[in-house]
């Protein structure tokens, strides 16, 4: 999906998998605003979903970007995207759940991210994080470099 606006919605953009498949969706240039969940990934039937959002805006959301798995698998990434004025800026919720956040500019949420139910967020350390209520919920894990 590249060059698109989505408000005003329940979920403006989504992944979600199936049965032991491999969902993959890439998100560039685009905007969620106003919508209760801006770009997510919802896993619940063990398969595999690969997510990303670059170069995109996430504002005004209940979750700005979300990967939210129970038995399967997401890999997510966002990149040089802007996340401001959300609940939640960036969430990961679930064992199984990677999301690997660089040159992004979080900031003005409730929580700029949002780690919970054993899922990670990997920072590749040039994330701008500011002025949101409270910048990280639970710890970020170094991204590791080539």
């Amino acid at each position: 999906i590249a060059g698109s606006r989505f408000f005003g919605n329940w979920v403006a953009v989504s992944a979600v998998d199936s049965i032991g498949t491999t969902t993959a969706l890439t998100v560039s240039n685009s905007v969620a605003s106003g919508n209760t969940w801006g770009f997510g990934a919802f896993e619940s039937h063990g398969g595999t979903i690969a997510f990303s959002v670059i170069d995109s805006v996430a504002s005004g959301n209940g979750i700005g970007i979300d990967a939210a798995g129970a038995s399967g698998t997401i890999k997510a990434s966002v990149s040089n995207s802007l996340v401001a004025g959300n609940g939640n800026g960036m969430r990961a919720l679930g064992a199984n759940t990677r999301l690997s956040a660089g040159g992004n500019t979080v900031t003005r949420n409730t929580f700029g991210f949002y780690i919970d139910s054993g899922g990670v967020i990997q920072s590749a350390g040039n994330n701008t994080v500011r002025n949101n209520a409270t910048n990280a919920l639970g710890s970020l894990t170094p991204q590791p470099t080539l």
